[in-house]
């Protein structure tokens, strides 16, 4: 076996550890994001050589050699991290599993989110920091939650301004008030699930793409009977443990720095063979 194979062999735990690193790195850079869910990263060895084997049926000993190591999966883990109390009416979190539903108004495109820190634009729709739309059922303007400045009162049967509004508890049901502490239905969040939820692809901001791989969609209302409930006035954190990210990044270099040694010993080696044929 030449020694080229140590080298390439080198070369795979550098690229590795190098795609291992990234990830760590991307997840301590989002200890503090909101709603944000950690990466983790999953090696396999690699293709083996055969040096000494035995045709298949005889009996005797095979011997192999590996080709190294490569990174067999990076995966989205979707544990739910506690909620913080944040007083903020536009703030929302998910007991349980499921994202927010929100569409990009202009492209009409759909993208999913556990974070849950919206605001109200100009406009009064409900929307997420790049001004997508968060989606309910029931509201006053489609599937977009929608805040007017006024609507008429029951009460008094005249148009009148909405002075504040608020998600219930466990339903998120959007309640919209008036002076006189009317209150008219709004709508309702609605929430979204997968079978495969780790195969929903990043977007970047916290948003998740729906793929193939991550299996039917299945929307649902926010309710005790369901997978999950809403918290009114909550914000998601972030499931980054830093502790454990830093022991990783530690076991990550020195992984990294056996790799180059691996390089640099079998650099010496292809020295002293070039020096024989002097």
């Amino acid at each position: 076996m030449s020694l080229s194979y140590s080298l390439q062999t080198g070369v795979s735990a550098l690229k590795s550890f190098t795609s291992g690193l990234q990830a760590i790195g991307d997840n301590v850079a989002n200890v503090s994001t909101a709603g944000f869910k950690k990466a983790s990263v999953e090696y396999a060895d690699t293709f083996y050589n055969i040096l000494n084997g035995q045709i298949s049926g005889q009996s005797g000993s095979t011997s192999q050699t590996g080709s190294g190591v490569h990174v067999s999966e990076i995966k989205t883990v979707f544990d739910t991290e506690e909620a913080t109390y944040t007083g903020l009416q536009n703030n929302v979190a998910i007991d349980g599993d499921g994202f927010f539903r929100v569409v990009d108004a202009t492209t009409g495109n759909e993208y999913f989110t556990r974070a849950g820190n919206f605001k109200r634009d100009g406009d009064g729709y409900l929307v997420t920091n790049e001004g997508y739309r968060v989606q309910g059922l029931g509201t006053l303007d489609g599937n977009n939650i929608y805040i007017p400045e006024t609507a008429t009162n029951p009460t008094s049967g005249n148009a009148e301004n909405i002075t504040s509004w608020s998600f219930s508890p466990t339903t998120g049901q959007l309640s919209l008030y008036f002076s006189d502490g009317t209150a008219i239905d709004g709508g309702q969040l609605q929430l979204s699930t997968f079978r495969e939820p780790t195969s929903l692809l990043k977007a970047g901001s916290n948003l998740y793409m729906q793929t193939e791989s991550a299996g039917t969609r299945t929307d649902f209302l926010p309710s005790n009977d369901s997978v999950a409930t809403v918290m009114s006035q909550y914000l998601e954190q972030s499931n980054v443990d830093l502790t454990e990210e830093l022991a990783n990044m530690i076991t990550t270099q020195r992984g990294f720095q056996a790799g180059s040694r691996i390089i640099t010993t079998t650099d010496e080696l292809l020295q002293q063979a070039i020096q024989l044929k002097k």
